[in-house]
């Protein structure tokens, strides 16, 4: 029960430091979008369609972002959900964010059947020629 409690302190301490750095509406877009998309699987919290509003609350007010998973972390936590081994180690640089980006937008299948010239390959090598 504290446990909870130290929790949900953290989150309303995080609403009003988004608040005070002028990141209130990033900070309602995640957390709305991490309701509503996550979901449980295999004991693993996922909101992978989330990730992008994550690192751009991130960007914005790193303060209000300490509970808020990065896109390797998403990624990680997909690939389990998907009974995979993958995924990123930290810290999560500009070109692993994109290429975790690209396997939270992918289906389980297109990770585990992954072919050349699919989307996610695509996507990958996109990371790789757009990102010093």
């Amino acid at each position: 029960m504290e446990e909870r409690e130290d929790c949900v302190d953290d989150v309303e301490d995080a609403a009003r430091l988004a608040d005070h750095d002028g990141c209130a509406d990033g900070y309602a877009e995640y957390v709305s979008c991490h309701v509503a998309e996550g979901t449980c699987e295999e004991g693993v919290w996922t909101a992978p369609t989330c990730a992008s509003l994550g690192s751009a609350l991130r960007s914005c007010s790193g303060r209000a972002a300490t509970f808020v998973k990065s896109a390797c972390a998403e990624e990680r936590d997909k690939y389990t959900s998907c009974g995979l081994s993958g995924g990123h180690d930290f810290p999560c640089s500009k070109q692993l964010e994109c290429v975790a980006l690209c396997a939270l937008a992918a289906s389980c299948d297109e990770l585990s059947n992954q072919q050349p010239g699919d989307p996610h390959s695509i996507c990958v090598n996109a990371c790789f020629e757009s990102t010093p």
